[in-house]
């Protein structure tokens, strides 16, 4: 009931932002949205926004919803972005600008966790968009201390297929983990002041847990994918192994033709640099990756690196990547979350629903069978209750649909097949549940 009364008062400032053509959504974490409320219930709300230049939809449990208030939209608040893209891509498209000045570039941020803040399908659309408006620089700025697996790994995967069409460039603040797959899938590394990369390690082996043996194969399996990703952009590949394989040593020396080697041993007869250790995981600064060859240069940000590489008029025409990033991004947070939170609703509500059943409850009968008035009374009470309770269960289990949708179209690797039969499964009750509650209100006896 306290859920209901607070999402009335969210649907009262609802009201009040559709008459003002506008809607200002504020969560409890403090983000707000600006746009327009398509779908507010007591499950959830939907608004229809803008992610940087990008026009998305997004969905809230109702639960993160603080308040949602009128407020006039701003003049062509969703026309402005298409005029940009249209501009740009106008722009792109005119043969004397890009022949005479115009070196064009996207950026694709890699900031967050892998999984959740960076999702291949990002990648693609960023990549995708690169190749379809002939643009032939994407620079990658990663930020990130890691995460899934299965997401770096496809967008190594996903490099790997625009490799031909584009080129790829890294700039490293911060790659740990996962995060070195992306760095070492493109064709040139840069290091922003303070970077770091490396701590990989996938697969801890313990004995105790009786799959040491397992995890030693699969760490094996990555390290040597790692291994090829980085010889075919020319770098060592003893490098990622040692970032990825806690039990590797990584030894460097400068051998007699001035050329750097890297080696699992010591060399003999030479002068050497310890850089891993069976105790360490290798992780290298920004200075150690220039020194040992594996980043090129030192560049801050995407927009100077036109510049120190020698490519004139070096711009972005419109922030694809970044918009393309934070949708997919808004994508997953809403399923994963509303995954958790809806299912563990609906199963709490239909609990509820069927311990409340008309039918559980006792009742007086007068000889013909039917109800007493005192009885009549509290059946039809139980069956508004009860079918009150379902439409709350029902306003859920929609919710859940679009958290699986969202999934989806995040591109989470989960069984939605398993999940869309458990919705299925839950709105085949609830529907059945609210048509015999609706056909036993005017029942008056047996």
């Amino acid at each position: 009931m306290l859920r209901t009364n607070r999402w009335a008062a969210c649907g009262l400032a609802w009201a009040i932002g559709a008459a003002a053509c506008a809607d200002v959504l504020h969560l409890h974490d403090g983000r707000v949205f600006e746009g327009v409320v398509v779908r507010g219930t007591d499950g959830a709300v939907t608004i229809d926004t803008m992610i940087g230049r990008i026009r998305t939809t997004l969905r809230f449990s109702a639960a993160d919803v603080e308040r949602v208030e009128g407020r006039p939209l701003p003049a062509a608040f969703f026309d402005h972005p298409r005029d940009d893209a249209a501009r740009a891509a106008a722009d792109l498209d005119a043969p004397s600008g890009r022949a005479r000045d115009a070196t064009y570039y996207l950026e694709a941020p890699i900031r967050g966790v892998f999984g959740i803040d960076v999702l291949p399908r990002a990648i693609e659309e960023t990549l995708d968009f690169a190749v379809r408006r002939g643009i032939r620089h994407v620079v990658f700025t990663i930020d990130s201390p890691g995460g899934e697996v299965w997401a770096a790994d496809a967008i190594a995967l996903l490099l790997e297929r625009f490799a031909d069409r584009v080129t790829c460039h890294a700039i490293v603040e911060r790659a740990i983990s996962a995060a070195i797959w992306v760095a070492f899938s493109c064709d040139h590394i840069y290091v922003a002041p303070n970077a770091a990369m490396g701590a990989a390690v996938v697969f801890r082996g313990d004995a105790s847990t009786g799959h040491a043996a397992v995890d030693a194969k699969m760490t094996s399996a990555y390290a040597g994918k790692l291994g090829a990703i980085a010889e075919r952009r020319g770098r060592s590949p003893a490098i990622p192994r040692a970032m990825v394989d806690q039990t590797a040593e990584l030894y460097t020396w400068v051998d007699g033709a001035g050329a750097r080697r890297f080696a699992s041993y010591p060399p003999a007869g030479a002068a050497y640099e310890t850089l891993d250790t069976v105790e360490t995981v290798l992780t290298l600064t920004g200075d150690q990756m220039l020194r040992l060859g594996v980043a090129d240069a030192r560049i801050a940000t995407s927009a100077e690196l036109g510049d120190s590489i020698g490519l004139p008029g070096w711009r972005q025409p419109v922030a694809f990547g970044t918009a393309t990033a934070a949708k997919y991004a808004a994508l997953a947070r809403n399923a994963q979350q509303g995954l958790r939170d809806h299912a563990a609703a609906v199963e709490r509500g239909v609990k509820e629903a069927r311990d409340h059943s008309p039918e559980r409850s006792s009742y007086t009968y007068h000889t013909n069978g039917a109800f007493t008035d005192a009885s009549l009374v509290r059946w039809r009470e139980n069956v508004e209750r009860c079918h009150l309770m379902w439409r709350r269960v029902s306003s859920d289990i929609s919710a859940y649909g679009q958290a699986i949708d969202d999934a989806e179209k995040a591109g989470l690797p989960l069984d939605l097949e398993t999940l869309r039969r458990q919705h299925r499964e839950w709105k085949n009750e609830a529907s059945r549940r609210i048509s015999e509650l609706l056909a036993q209100r005017h029942r008056t006896g047996r």
